[in-house]
């Protein structure tokens, strides 16, 4: 027995209904197709209650990846931007970084 089998279930299919809704280069084309990002989104759009507007995720998925890849260097780049890169491209298991991947994307998007 699962007794959280259907809330799970409720929640799986929200954010990969909202992943779905994308375009598809929303998630090909930027650094959201590395498994430790797109596991970061989907649980950042599992833990919110509200819709996030599709455009505006595209958007900000899009502006995360600009940000990821712009060619400044690390030192050169604002503190919360350097631990965010950091943690993009250092072991990406680690709870810190898992973290800090979390609370970067989750302020990106807007999502408290």
């Amino acid at each position: 027995e699962f007794e959280e089998q259907g809330q799970l279930s409720e929640k799986l299919e929200k954010v990969f209904g909202k992943i779905a809704s994308l375009s598809p280069r929303a998630i090909r084309d930027t650094i959201f197709s590395r498994s430790p990002l797109f596991f970061t989104l989907c649980m950042i759009l599992g833990s919110i209650e509200a819709n996030i507007d599709t455009e505006e995720l595209q958007q900000g998925l899009v502006a995360i990846d600009q940000i990821y890849n712009r060619d400044v260097r690390i030192e050169e780049r604002e503190a919360s931007e350097a631990e965010f890169v950091f943690a993009c491209t250092s072991t990406t298991q680690g709870l810190r970084q898992r973290q800090v991947r979390d609370k970067y994307v989750r302020e990106q998007l807007g999502i408290e």
